[in-house]
């Protein structure tokens, strides 16, 4: 019995070869909606980085508002600290009293102040005593005295060794006087220099500056005698070498 035309059963149909070769021919499938998710899924992954990114920069943002507002509250503070500080009072119903016009010489004493004088009154010559009471007087013991009275005469050394440096050393035999601006400007200095530093003594305060033009025009006269007298003697050894030269001569 053909098992094809069993009961019930029709006969198998011959596969169409045509038909095969034509599927057999066409390319893979692929699936458009696989393609577009994976495009959206990748898309999606560069957004949750970016929303990342967007969460630190967020982040750092809060912090810096945090600092600014820290700085905000401690100028706020010290606003008001300055505020207080500067309170306007209501204005007194009371007439002001006009500003006491304060002298020069005020708080120091006289015998730092003033000129040294004679019994009449008029005004003297400086002596080495004059200065050392004057500095004496402006110190709470004579040891404290005597120490800022040589403070003060090392200022007197610089000051010297200045004026060599800015006038030409022929010209050291004029007197201090004799060098015009070269005064103004040494004695500038000098009066910044004791007050500012020790011994701390405001020789600008004293009538004319006594003290300060008595010191420097002292020590500087004494350069100016000495190189004098070192010229003279240069001098007459020259004339007594010239001198000899000529009896030789004869």
């Amino acid at each position: 019995m053909d098992p094809n035309n069993y009961e019930g059963h029709h006969p198998r149909h011959p596969p169409n070869r045509s038909r095969l070769s034509h599927f057999s021919s066409l390319e893979p499938y692929h699936d458009p909606f696989e393609r577009n998710f994976n495009i959206l899924f990748a898309r999606m992954d560069r957004m949750e980085n970016t929303i990342a990114q967007l969460g630190d920069a967020v982040t750092e943002m809060r912090a810096v508002l945090g600092n600014v507002a820290n700085t905000q509250h401690l100028l706020s503070e010290n606003l008001n600290n300055l505020l207080g500080q500067h309170v306007v009072h209501p204005a007194s119903t009371e007439p002001e009293q006009p500003a006491r016009e304060q002298t020069p010489d005020e708080g120091l004493p006289d015998l730092f102040v003033k000129k040294p004088t004679l019994e009449n009154g008029n005004t003297r010559k400086p002596v080495k005593e004059d200065i050392v009471a004057a500095v004496r007087s402006m110190s709470s013991s004579d040891a404290e005295g005597q120490k800022k009275y040589i403070e003060l005469c090392n200022h007197v050394d610089g000051v010297i060794k200045f004026i060599k440096q800015l006038v030409p050393k022929e010209r050291w035999g004029l007197s201090f006087t004799a060098h015009g601006d070269v005064c103004n400007r040494v004695m500038s200095r000098f009066l910044t220099s004791v007050s500012s530093k020790k011994p701390f003594l405001p020789l600008d305060r004293c009538e004319d500056n006594w003290i300060a033009r008595h010191m420097v025009m002292q020590d500087w006269n004494s350069v100016a005698s000495n190189n004098k007298a070192s010229k003279a003697k240069k001098s007459k050894r020259r004339s007594d070498n010239r001198a000899c030269d000529d009896n030789g001569s004869t």
